[in-house]
């Protein structure tokens, strides 16, 4: 053969290889990490080619048939197990394996109760950075310069603590009429630290000829990161899931540390109705330390997950929806819009997106229900984490609203926020073998 023809043929066969490669690449995309199932309920797992399925002698007395030469597997189990099927390569390379979970229906306490999350039920949380005028015309960061950040919160000032922000400006204003420093005790990511700051005497704004003040440089607020609501919890594991998405930040500004913050019991006083482009809010009361329900440990993707201080009133407990059993159609929400008064509304669930491992925005539904349209709008701002039940299922909360029309919004589903929750707090008895296939 010519060398030219062999240079052909060489490169004939790395575009076959590589094609076939890609093909194989995105068979192996296409499959989930692991299939799901309850006892009873039946499933299907299927591969084309160049990819094959191999149960195994263990695990074929989970399998109800076998069609196409292991190109497809019928699974059903009247019991709780696990096995994996071998997934390989032309039927002769090993490619891994896909665990098939034959589990048990969990069941939670259904939420829609209206919380407040709070970063701490005490201190002031630091949003950022000012410059100071000094009396001597020279501009000045003594917070940034003492080593203060965005996101920190000020729990104490010379060991009296901190409340509000008048609060801190009363301490900052002692200690420049006694012309020393400032010790600030800290809360940072989880971590206490003690700073040293001397306030520094400022004028006014330009123009303005009013008396010299004692300044830090900061800006503060108070520590709430909004209302929300609870999605459901365990009142045997006293612990709950909330929101159904991670809060990245507090009035826009930044991202920030969660873990160690509280939700409190939350009143709703009045709704601000969405309108396209302009979403809605609930407006909630809590007054703070008397009302702290749970304690913040995780701060996720989907949601908050937290441990309980205190048993909540007993409301209806479903079974968690596994998110192949969710389906377009109708459903309910159970949320608040006036005081604490947990009420259920109509929706539609009009897509639901195929999801065989945790991820957000797992379904879009819409508001049906004229009182709930009349009272909102729709979606609003403090309905995240509103449970979503079909079937009766809670099959998943509510997160985010479509800024063009109020009326649909994202959900996220309900299994992912069982299994964070479970990830979060494994329970003792929650053990699973997984026997080679």
């Amino acid at each position: 053969m010519r060398p030219r023809g062999r240079q052909a043929l060489f490169f004939a066969g790395l575009l076959i290889f590589l094609l076939f490669s890609l093909f194989t690449l995105a068979a192996l995309r296409s499959l989930p990490r692991e299939v799901r199932l309850l006892p009873g309920e039946t499933g299907r797992l299927r591969v084309f080619f160049p990819l094959r399925l191999d149960a195994g002698q263990r695990g074929r007395s989970f399998l109800a048939g076998r069609k196409t030469s292991g190109s497809e597997l019928t699974v059903r189990s009247p019991v709780t197990g696990v096995f994996a099927v071998e997934l390989k390569l032309l039927g002769a390379l090993s490619l891994g394996r896909i665990p098939i979970k034959i589990v048990a229906p969990k069941k939670v306490m259904v939420g829609g109760q209206a919380i407040g999350v709070v970063l701490s039920p005490e201190g002031v949380l630091v949003v950022g950075h000012r410059p100071l005028r000094g009396i001597d015309s020279r501009f000045r960061y003594p917070a940034r310069e003492a080593g203060l950040e965005v996101g920190d919160v000020i729990l104490r000032a010379d060991g009296e603590t901190i409340l509000d922000p008048d609060d801190l400006v009363r301490a900052v204003t002692r200690a420049a009429a006694e012309d020393r420093a400032l010790q600030l005790t800290i809360q940072r990511a989880g971590r206490t630290l003690y700073k040293t700051i001397k306030p520094v005497l400022c004028r006014g704004e330009a123009g303005d000829e009013e008396t010299p003040r004692a300044m830090l440089g900061l800006l503060v607020e108070d520590p709430a990161a909004g209302v929300g609501t609870l999605t459901f919890y365990d009142p045997r594991n006293m612990v709950f899931a909330a929101l159904g998405h991670r809060i990245n930040e507090v009035g826009g500004r930044r991202r920030f540390w969660l873990e160690g913050g509280k939700i409190v019991a939350a009143r709703i006083a009045g709704i601000t109705q969405g309108r396209r482009g302009e979403p809605g809010e609930k407006i909630g009361t809590f007054r703070g330390p008397e009302d702290v329900l749970g304690t913040i440990e995780r701060n996720s993707r989907f949601g908050l997950f937290g441990r309980l201080h205190l048993a909540l009133p007993q409301g209806r407990e479903v079974p968690v929806a596994l998110a192949h059993q969710v389906r377009p159609g109708p459903a309910t929400i159970l949320t608040v819009l006036h005081g604490t008064e947990v009420e259920e509304f109509t929706v539609e669930i009009i897509r639901v997106y195929h999801q065989t491992q945790p991820r957000d925005r797992g379904l879009v539904l819409e508001v049906t229900d004229e009182r709930l349209l009349a009272a909102t709008g729709g979606i609003v701002q403090g309905m995240s984490g509103s449970p979503i039940l079909q079937n009766g299922r809670l099959v998943g909360a509510v997160t985010h609203v479509f800024v063009n029309d109020p009326t649909r919004g994202y959900g996220v589903l309900a299994e992912w926020m069982l299994r964070e929750m479970e990830a979060v707090f494994p329970s003792p008895d929650a053990r699973e073998e997984l026997p080679a296939a």
